[in-house]
């Protein structure tokens, strides 16, 4: 999946769905916190690492990590692409 359709499944309107779709990609705690922040609540990666209170380089990592990781997870999961639609 893209990042645009990550993002997209992230920012779905049910929490459920998303809450058990994130617990299927294996995240870090730092990468869930900063997916939750950045990805479900759309805050900057400026805002989340003063909220977490971590360097916004070490968010940015965490960030693209957990983008990636959730897109490769996602991939073949009609389920999870149909939250997009």
């Amino acid at each position: 999946m893209t990042k645009d359709e990550v993002l997209a499944v992230l920012r779905h309107n049910e929490i459920a769905p998303v809450n058990l779709a994130i617990s299927l990609a294996n995240l870090s705690q730092k990468e869930e916190a900063v997916i939750r922040l950045c990805g479900c609540r759309a805050m900057t990666q400026a805002e989340a690492a003063e909220e977490i209170e971590r360097s916004p380089d070490a968010v940015q990592k965490w960030y693209s990590s957990a983008i990636k990781k959730l897109g490769e997870t996602w991939e073949g999961m009609k389920w999870v692409k149909n939250m997009i639609k």
